[in-house]
């Protein structure tokens, strides 16, 4: 990413037991609380059912998980015990402390999170560690539908894929060995598609379990004089459009310039199994900042969650959902902190992580 992001964000996200009760508040935004009181939750997906997956890093203690929210009292919140239920249990967590702050830790579990069109489960867990011991947990794709070689007959999800190994190996964009698995999404043949926010590369990950770059992010050139040289584009969120394309966005890495943040389409055009070529990755649409997640709606319409000026140091609430029109991008909901996770049910509403605060909430366009 490089780690800088990261750990930046980290030492923030000990302000959230502050912040916690001015999110649950609402707090001058068109996004409600629907679930709170959660461990970092990331990732967003919906399943066959059409009910909401959220993906949580937990604390550090192997207690990531993947849990289904449901409204079953019809007051718009899944809020007690019954209506936040755990589906996949017991995934990796990792703490990873600051040197230069102990007090600051980074949580690294589940990260991406996906649901096949056969309601297969899907999860990219992350860690920037690249030691081999690890990747069997850590820097790897999880599903349920890999088979389970791990002798605990009871374990749902199981890991097929090291996408650690795999930057080990190529480091297709040549900079330094990182990792970290932050996005995925799974297409009809159950292929997997994992935005690598530490090796700056989308990964194709077959069923079978080997891993090949899709398409590489090399870093841009600074344009102001505060910061270094150039810039790490920072895969972070990716959707598969109604088109059948690929949709990336970014981060982009320290100093977080302002509008720097685009959407790709990728496209294998020439059927060579990426889209590294010339011609197979175009900008879909452009100036956002700091973008953290994609998702389309039914009507084919793109949505994408900001930072903003949450990672230097403004205002925490700054984060937004914004939806392209085709020229512009409109703001649907701000005021958030940290929006990390982004998917929208069959109703339309749309479901926005706000990470460091613990809350997944909801908004319905048009009212």
């Amino acid at each position: 990413m490089k780690r800088r992001v990261l750990r930046f964000a980290a030492a923030l996200a000990i302000l959230g037991a502050t912040v916690a009760p001015l999110a649950a508040a609402g707090q001058e935004s068109d996004a409600h609380p629907y679930s709170w009181g959660l461990a970092f939750p990331r990732s967003l997906a919906i399943d066959q059912n059409g009910h909401l997956l959220v993906a949580v890093q937990g604390s550090g203690n192997a207690d990531s998980a993947v849990l289904r929210l449901r409204d079953l009292d019809g007051d718009g919140m899944a809020s007690n015990g019954a209506e936040i239920r755990p589906v996949l249990n017991n995934l990796p967590s990792n703490a990873l402390v600051s040197p230069e702050d102990p007090e600051a830790r980074e949580i690294l579990g589940a990260s991406g999170l996906a649901v096949s069109a056969d309601g297969e489960i899907y999860v990219v867990t992350g860690q920037s560690l690249l030691d081999p011991e690890h990747d069997k947990q850590f820097n790897s794709v999880w599903s349920t539908a890999a088979e389970n070689t791990s002798g605990n007959q009871f374990r749902v999800a199981n890991p097929y894929a090291s996408i650690g190994r795999a930057e080990w190996q190529m480091n297709p964009d040549g900079g330094a060995l990182d990792t970290n698995g932050y996005a995925l999404v799974v297409d009809a043949d159950g292929i997997a598609y994992v935005n690598d926010a530490g090796a700056n590369t989308t990964w194709k990950v077959s069923p079978d379990g080997s891993v090949v770059p899709y398409a590489v992010y090399p870093a841009f050139p600074n344009p102001i004089d505060f910061g270094p040289p150039v810039v790490d584009m920072v895969p972070t969120g990716i959707a598969i459009g109604p088109d059948g394309a690929l949709y990336v966005t970014f981060l982009t890495g320290f100093p977080f310039l302002e509008g720097a943040s685009v959407v790709y389409r990728l496209e294998d055009l020439d059927g060579d199994g990426d889209a590294l070529e010339a011609g197979e990755m175009e900008v879909y649409a452009e100036g956002l900042t700091t973008a953290t997640a994609l998702a389309f709606d039914a009507d084919g319409n793109l949505y994408a969650t900001e930072f903003r000026g949450f990672l230097t140091g403004q205002d925490m609430a700054t984060g937004r959902v914004v939806m392209w029109d085709g020229a512009e991008w409109h703001v649907v909901a701000d005021g958030l902190v940290s929006p990390t996770g982004l998917a929208i049910g069959w109703d339309n509403t749309v479901y926005v992580s706000q990470e460091f605060i613990g809350v997944v909430s909801a908004i319905h366009p048009g009212e």
